[in-house]
């Protein structure tokens, strides 16, 4: 029995028509922004044409956050990560003096030192071992 495999698993669902939940808050801020930004400057007797300046581009930076994708990557993920790169620094310096400061050795974890005596050879034990190991070596060498 087969069964599917799911597909595309790191798409995010799509709740608001055929918007995602964060493509819709995106333009649901954006829009109450430009819409507060108009009636505040603009209003019933106010500046329409700096109202018009000022909301235009905040409505459309919003369509661009929810909608445009760099290298298939959506604006905010895009600009998120070049911020990122501008404040983290480009070189790491390792200090020696810093390192050492940092180690703490406790001694109760330390490895207990062992003494290696040398222990003389046994030639009799010796031939033995060396018997088995040909004996095994001529058993595989066997064609059957």
């Amino acid at each position: 029995m087969q069964v599917p495999v799911p597909k595309d698993i790191d798409l995010e669902d799509k709740i608001i028509g055929p918007m995602t939940l964060r493509q819709f808050l995106y333009v649901l801020v954006g829009g109450t922004i430009a819409y507060t930004v108009f009636q505040k400057i603009g209003g019933p007797q106010g500046n329409n044409q700096l109202a018009i300046m000022l909301a235009i581009p905040i409505a459309l930076f919003s369509l661009a956050l929810a909608f445009m994708k760099i290298q298939g990557r959506p604006l905010g993920d895009f600009l998120v990560s070049t911020l990122i790169f501008f404040i983290r620094p480009r070189q790491r310096i390792w200090r020696k003096h810093d390192a050492q400061q940092g180690i703490i050795m406790d001694e109760s974890k330390k490895p207990k030192e062992q003494k290696i005596t040398k222990q003389p050879i046994n030639v009799k034990e010796l031939s033995d071992l060396t018997k088995i190991l040909d004996a095994d070596n001529e058993e595989d060498n066997k064609v059957t």
